[in-house]
């Protein structure tokens, strides 16, 4: 055999190696897309939901299996641009429908989404069976004017978790309605958003129809044509607030809560701390306060007031460990 023979020959060996690795691959990747459905969606649950759709282009068997996924949790950080990033979740939102079987949403992005998307992702919510949605993005909508959600946006019967963190830039504001009309409701957290009331300049009663919400955490929120807010809710059992510790900016909050558990403040003492009565009521039930403050340099005559009226307040709390903290 000479020398060129015997090259041929070994690149046919070779070629025929290379060809059964293939076919080998594609005996694996048909057994398996030969698993029950429960469990391929279970493998890709490990994925990013990115991840997940990208296996469409697998086969047929795949093309569809990621509409059934339970959760679409989508963070730019996956992304090489923030544009596909945004291209994507509208995309997915467009692709999925009342068949679906998502239940939970939860988008992450450090920088602007479009109006258009978050309504997107809002109506998707309240159209279909949705127990638990998540976005964190800064303030969205056009540079000179707030983004105003809508009562349609915000009322669902099937959402059980809501947690909405939107940074603020240039003064945007994200509006919420003057009510969430989520009844199922159990935990609510809200970050940088501005309550509004049914009558401008009355009081913002944002969760007098979540009757089950047992868990309510306010961070950085504000105020647009109120005078104050207002929280009814027998079930309430863990309330946290947090106002802004460097600027200091209070408005008047009541609320009548007689079955809390759990309690933490956090903010500065100013002297507009005197506009935070806080409850209307005894805590009897009060197993845990922490009281977090930034005490600024001058100390009006209202801030000793008001801490010995929340005293009073607290007085029946178990765990008296962390009640008072100075941050300052």
């Amino acid at each position: 055999m000479s020398p060129l023979q015997g090259n041929i020959v070994m690149g046919a060996k070779s070629k025929r190696k290379r060809v059964m690795k293939s076919s080998e691959t594609i005996g694996e990747m048909d057994r398996l897309s030969q698993l029950p459905n429960c469990i391929l969606l279970y493998i890709m649950t490990f994925m990013t939901t990115k991840q997940a759709v990208q296996t469409s282009i697998l086969s047929k068997r795949w093309k569809d299996l990621w509409k059934y996924l339970p959760d679409l949790i989508a963070n730019s950080m996956d992304f090489p641009k923030a544009q596909i990033f945004k291209n994507f979740l509208s995309k997915f939102l467009l692709h999925c429908d009342g068949s679906s079987t998502l239940r939970n949403v939860n988008v992450d992005h450090d920088g602007y989404i479009n109006s258009h998307i978050i309504i997107k992702i809002f109506k998707y919510v309240t159209s279909y069976s949705m127990e638990q949605l998540t976005i964190s993005a800064h303030s969205c909508g056009c540079i000179r004017k707030n983004m105003v959600l809508s009562s349609s946006m915000l009322s669902s019967h099937f959402l059980k978790y809501l947690n909405l963190a939107f940074h603020q830039i240039r003064g945007q504001v994200v509006l919420l309605p003057h009510i969430l009309d989520l009844p199922q409701l159990l935990e609510c957290h809200l970050r940088d958003v501005a309550f509004t009331s049914r009558d401008n300049n009355g009081f913002a009663e944002p969760f007098s129809s979540c009757k089950n919400l047992t868990t309510l955490a306010i961070n950085s929120c504000t105020l647009h044509k109120a005078k104050g807010l207002f929280v009814l809710n027998d079930k309430l059992a863990n309330l946290t607030t947090k106002f802004n510790t460097l600027v200091g900016r209070y408005y008047k909050v009541e609320m009548y809560t007689p079955n809390l558990k759990a309690f933490t403040f956090t903010g500065a003492f100013t002297e507009q701390i005197g506009t935070l009565e806080l409850f209307k009521h005894k805590l009897n039930f009060l197993e845990e306060a922490t009281i977090d403050v930034w005490i600024t340099e001058y100390i009006s005559k209202e801030i000793p007031q008001t801490l010995m009226k929340w005293l009073k307040k607290l007085s029946n709390v178990k765990n008296a460990d962390n009640l008072f903290r100075n941050s300052s």
